[in-house]
């Protein structure tokens, strides 16, 4: 019940309360692992709740280490944090465990950002990945993260090795932009795969 009560709450747009009652949960329970999801999943769906996301999954995943969809939002947290560093460490344990396209693409994103790109997928998962990439990267954007979102238009050369489609896109959003591959600015990418 405290729960959906909760998500109600976050429903009506009453972000704090619903998350002061998920605090509440877990500080009454460490190991309630749909009390600390929520939590993270509420913060994580605004910029303004970045900072407080970071908290909510660094504590998650000391008592839910276990529960890939935490250290998924933990990763993430970091991620739209701007710490791709710290998340592709999270992301490449995430990707061995549970191969899915957004795991690769988060991947490959943090990989961009901070080293040579070294994972690929492989033809038949490249649209999947590609298609998860751009969500990935919309998402920057709708986050404000304008450090990764830059890096990444710096990148596209790098990432077109890893996936070709993604970066295809990028580079055909930043000319319609009047920008060049490389520039530091974000773009609007609306179109889909």
């Amino acid at each position: 019940m405290k729960l959906d009560y909760a998500k109600f709450l976050a429903g009506q747009n009453r972000f704090v309360e619903a998350l002061q009652k998920l605090h509440e949960m877990v500080a009454a329970n460490a190991l309630n692992f749909a009390a600390w999801r929520t939590g993270a999943e509420i913060a994580l769906g605004r910029a303004e709740f970045l900072e407080f996301a970071r908290d909510w999954t660094g504590e998650a995943v000391r008592y839910a280490a276990e529960d890939l969809i935490v250290v998924a939002q933990r990763a993430e947290a970091l991620m739209l944090g701007g710490d791709t560093a710290g998340a592709m460490e999270i992301w490449e344990r995430i990707w061995n465990a549970g191969r899915k396209p957004q795991f690769l693409a988060a991947l490959i994103l943090c990989q961009a950002v901070e080293s040579p790109t070294t994972h690929a997928p492989d033809d038949a998962m490249e649209q999947a990945a590609s298609r998860a990439f751009i969500a990935w990267y919309q998402r920057l954007i709708a986050m404000r993260v304008q450090t990764v979102i830059g890096r990444i238009n710096e990148q596209t050369d790098k990432l077109s090795r890893a996936l070709p489609t993604a970066a295809t896109m990028i580079e055909k959003a930043l000319a319609e932009s009047g920008l060049q591959a490389g520039a530091n600015r974000e773009i609007n990418l609306t179109k889909t795969l």
